[in-house]
């Protein structure tokens, strides 16, 4: 009776502090500004990043997208990335915000590099603007071996509840909101 009074069709049901029912729970953690630290570290660990900076230092986690206007510009700031890669050991994990479908291939595309340096490299190159081939493109993201290690990634992406580009968590887990606290 009781749980036909607050429409609970199944485990777990949420309702906020003033009784509204939460359809979609993530919600939760998207207005909060929570974060899964740990899907994070996972992400870095299975080396689905871009990883720049000085080794060694603290750690910086860098959500961008290749095609987020904000994040390029962003990126472009000399000063800036430079003060960061001194300071931090980063680590950019790529989204597909700005323009999805390209952002996604040259995801894949990086993502189908090996080597770290080249990686970042290659990274560094799309960000400032170069225009990677679109044979290349569909060569390295249509593989059966590519597209389960993005929908990995995919899944891995979405269990940090981190929906937006560009996004700065630091080595504790938080988000900087400000960019004077780095």
């Amino acid at each position: 009776l009781i749980s036909e009074d607050f429409e609970i069709n199944g485990t777990p049901t949420l309702y906020d502090i003033k009784g509204n029912k939460i359809e979609n729970p993530k919600e939760i953690f998207i207005k909060n500004n929570i974060i899964n630290f740990d899907a994070i570290k996972e992400i870095e660990k299975s080396g689905f990043t871009v990883q720049s900076g000085t080794k060694g230092k603290e750690k910086l986690y860098i959500f961008t997208s290749t095609k987020c206007p904000n994040c390029i510009e962003q990126f472009k700031d000399k000063k800036m990335l430079s003060y960061l890669a001194n300071k931090y050991e980063m680590y950019f994990v790529l989204m597909a915000t700005g323009n999805g479908k390209q952002a996604l291939d040259e995801l894949a595309y990086l993502y189908s590099i090996d080597d770290m340096k080249k990686r970042e490299a290659e990274f560094i190159e799309i960000m400032n603007g170069k225009v990677i081939n679109p044979d290349l493109l569909k060569i390295t993201s249509f593989t059966d071996e590519h597209k389960q290690k993005i929908n990995k990634y995919g899944q891995s992406l979405e269990s940090t509840f981190i929906t937006g580009t560009p996004t700065i968590v630091n080595s504790k887990g938080q988000i900087v909101k400000n960019g004077k606290e780095l």
